[in-house]
């Protein structure tokens, strides 16, 4: 991701999952962790929800995000950094 200016910003993750609670881990390049995420379950795997990651720290310029999910069954529709 190209982002403008190095400030803190809130990554938006649309996703569904079956399982009661699913975890996933938000990390830099490096494998710096900048969130951990428990996801509630949407009821479906056609039923989507958002969640708001807030206050992760970009640089100016390119970022790369990794996404690792630690359990359940989650699908992930898209990602966005506001």
């Amino acid at each position: 991701f190209d982002v403008k200016k190095t400030k803190k910003y809130t990554v938006k993750l649309n996703y569904s999952t079956t399982a009661t609670s699913s975890t996933i881990e938000l990390q830099d390049a490096q494998g710096k962790v900048l969130g951990n995420i428990v996801l509630a379950s949407t009821n479906g795997l056609e039923n989507w929800k958002t969640v708001d990651v807030k206050n992760v720290d970009l640089k100016k310029g390119q970022n790369k995000l990794r996404i690792v999910f630690k359990d359940g069954n989650v699908n992930l529709k898209s990602l966005e950094i506001k």
